[in-house]
């Protein structure tokens, strides 16, 4: 029971479609107020649990039912509680799954054809299941963020652990970067600028459609559907922002420059005063194979001074990196999974992965061209061995930190489990006879009503 309230807390949905189709031909599954389970929504959970966690060897309908029903009553209780997820916070969920689905598919006309739906279908039939996963995830965060553990508690969680089956853990590495980002020469930016004033005339002058002219000519990921963009004030480029929620509704912006390129927005409509709907088409200047070997001039003059040990890792990221990210992780390279800097090799790039088990700790790579897997930008690079780990069984020594989190998911999941069986009895509960041998929902079928 624990193990399925763990995965609650991170669990993510992704049955799109599925409710509008089958809400009024399914069978009720069980229900927790006024909310539903479909037997078609079980089953979409059960089949993806099993296809994408396959350590889940002994997972059932009946975990996948349990899941769905702590979920249902995390929202009601958020409800009473007053724990509320903004609009712009669902649609920015919705944006982020339909990008996913247009890059896979490859365009929007290719996925409506595929799904038999319009983009705005998929939004509003999937709103509300958005807006209960949300809920039900900040619900869950309100309630175990103040829960923490004690060096103590590391230490006897790792005292319960089975000696014979500790976890083999596989070898780890810290590596840091420094990342030498190519500037476009002053004709690329011009030529960028005036092709975007050519688009925007295009637009304003002759009519043509800006989604069209977004699909035809954007120059991000925005562009497979037609450029919409929710924009939130808090987490963009502060100059896009200021330029954006400066228009009225249908209004288009000059061009205008930010750190990604040149753009122009057209604004769709305003959410609140931090957030928005709007179109926007960007051009990035292009990079030169000319600036790319100035930008490796500098990297090659850098790895001099820093294996000559005139300068420090530290010194160099703040002197040279162009990476952004860097203020925040001092150029080291951070596992996004745990919040440390331990690395396995598969989680790595493939130059780094390659080059990183040549090298000795404290060692530098020679500069070389990389493309990030996150933005695509191609730029000079540098990595640094900072310290490895060989491959070795779970130990408080070197896996404090893993222990840690270990220790923490399961008081958090321990303290939810208490949570959630004081509040089912100030629910109505409901279970089809088809699900009443499942045994985590045992406790609960005293409140259920045959």
């Amino acid at each position: 029971m624990i193990k399925k309230i763990a995965l609650v807390l991170s669990g993510i949905l992704t049955a799109y479609g599925i409710q509008a189709q089958t809400r009024n031909l399914d069978k009720i599954a069980g229900r927790v107020g006024n909310s539903i389970i479909l037997n078609s929504e079980l089953n979409v959970l059960y089949n993806q649990e099993k296809e994408n966690n396959y350590y889940l060897e002994n997972y059932s309908v009946c975990d996948a039912l349990y899941e769905m029903m702590v979920r249902q009553i995390l929202v009601a209780q958020a409800e009473r509680d007053s724990v509320i997820v903004s609009d712009a916070e669902v649609e920015q969920k919705i944006q982020e799954r339909i990008n996913y689905f247009l890059s896979m598919a490859g365009s929007r006309e290719e996925l409506e054809r595929k799904s038999g739906k319009t983009i705005y279908q998929m939004r509003e039939e999937n709103r509300l299941f958005f807006k209960e996963q949300l809920t039900a995830q900040e619900m869950q965060r309100k309630l175990v963020s103040a829960i923490k553990v004690t060096p103590f508690e590391v230490e006897q969680f790792y005292k319960t652990l089975n000696p014979d089956s500790l976890t083999p853990i596989p070898a780890t590495v810290e590596v840091g970067q420094i990342i030498f980002q190519p500037k476009p020469s002053q004709e690329m930016e011009d030529y960028a600028r005036e092709k975007l004033e050519g688009i925007r005339k295009d637009i304003v002058e002759k009519g043509k459609s800006f989604a069209t002219m977004a699909s035809l000519y954007g120059m991000d990921r925005t562009k497979l559907d037609g450029g919409n963009l929710l924009l939130e004030k808090d987490k963009m480029d502060p100059t896009f922002v200021s330029a954006a929620m400066k228009l009225q509704p249908g209004e288009i912006s000059p061009v205008f420059r930010s750190k990604f390129g040149y753009h122009i927005v057209q604004m769709v409509s305003k959410t609140s005063n931090t957030t928005a709907k709007v179109k926007h088409i960007v051009i990035v200047p292009e990079v030169t194979t000319a600036d790319f070997e100035k930008a490796k001039v500098l990297a090659d003059s850098v790895a001099r001074l820093l294996k000559d040990g005139k300068i420090t890792f530290g010194e160099a990221v703040n002197k040279y990196t162009t990476d952004e990210n860097a203020k925040m992780t001092g150029g080291m390279i951070m596992n996004m999974q745990t919040g440390t800097t331990n690395m396995q090799m598969d989680e790595l790039d493939p130059y780094a992965a390659t080059n990183i088990q040549k090298m000795q700790v404290g060692e530098y790579s020679e500069p070389h061209y990389y493309t990030d897997p996150y933005t695509e930008q191609r730029s000079v690079r540098i990595i640094y061995l900072q310290g490895r780990v060989d491959p070795h069984l779970l130990n408080l020594k070197d896996d404090y930190a893993l222990l840690q989190q270990k220790a923490l998911s399961l008081k958090q999941a321990r303290y939810l489990e208490k949570y959630i069986d004081q509040k089912i009895p100030n629910f109505y509960i409901n279970v089809d006879e088809e699900y009443r041998h499942c045994g985590k929902l045992q406790p609960w079928l005293q409140y259920s009503k045959k």
